[in-house]
């Protein structure tokens, strides 16, 4: 059983693109308004395609982690964590004015919870 929330990113498990592995990619929607913003996410050099792409310096990167849970009955989950490290503050701050609202959503209870908490 798994209760996965993507407002932001996509699945843990993203394989590559373009010959340079991201760890994990935005959503479409987001994938659009970064790429506008910051450029492609991967670049080419003047000599494309005798020398390959590369990353885009400017656009954010990630550091998965996963931290495992004990339960009851000895029930055990992973539970993943990502770090997205902007290149700068100012990409960060548009980053937060775009995305407020869902990134504020991702963080608000689900509205079972807060029908069982207002019965109790």
């Amino acid at each position: 059983m798994a209760l996965i929330r993507q407002n932001i990113l996509r699945d843990v498990h993203r394989i590559q693109r373009h010959g340079i592995s991201f760890g994990c990619a935005f959503l479409p929607d987001i994938m659009q308004w970064l790429s506008e913003f910051l450029g492609r996410p991967s670049l080419h050099p003047p000599d494309y395609p005798a020398s390959p792409a590369y990353r885009n310096p400017a656009w954010p990167s990630f550091q998965w982690r996963h931290e495992n849970r004990l339960w009851d009955a000895d029930i055990r989950t992973v539970e993943w964590h990502v770090d997205v490290i902007f290149a700068d503050q100012a990409s960060f701050e548009a980053f937060l004015a775009r995305w407020r609202d869902r990134l504020i959503e991702a963080d608000t209870p689900s509205e079972a919870k807060e029908r069982s908490s207002t019965a109790l």
